[in-house]
């Protein structure tokens, strides 16, 4: 988000891009299981689904690509919103508290820019 703040576009793609391997890696280590590679990845969510994250398969997907394409915010705070909600219900709300006001601040934030790559 700092960079959607000051405005480089290609500083937030990239930056929102660098946070999707992290999220594979807690929704998947939310189901007991490794985040598969890249290249299965589709094939992984199509035949077995994450049973504890609640979006379904297409719509995980359809996020992900709007945050790698575009650095889009709204995407990036709907995951992270369906990411605490999980991480909460099994007993991990200390990393959440521990952003202390930068968590309210994330899941608020709204561009000030009237780019549509930042909606």
């Amino acid at each position: 988000m700092k960079c959607h703040r000051i405005d480089d576009t290609i500083g937030a793609k990239l930056e929102a891009s660098g946070g999707i391997l992290h999220l594979f890696n807690v929704v998947f280590g939310l189901e007991g299981r490794h985040a598969p590679f890249l290249s299965y990845l589709t094939r992984e969510l199509t035949h077995y689904p994450l049973e504890a994250f609640p979006l379904a398969s297409d719509e995980l997907l359809t996020h992900i690509t709007r945050i790698v394409d575009t650095g889009s915010i709204t995407s990036q705070q709907h995951l992270m919103h369906h990411i605490e909600v999980c991480c909460k219900d099994v007993g991990l709300a200390h990393i959440f508290e521990a952003w202390q006001d930068d968590w309210p601040w994330f899941l608020n934030y709204r561009s000030q820019t009237t780019k549509p790559d930042c909606l």
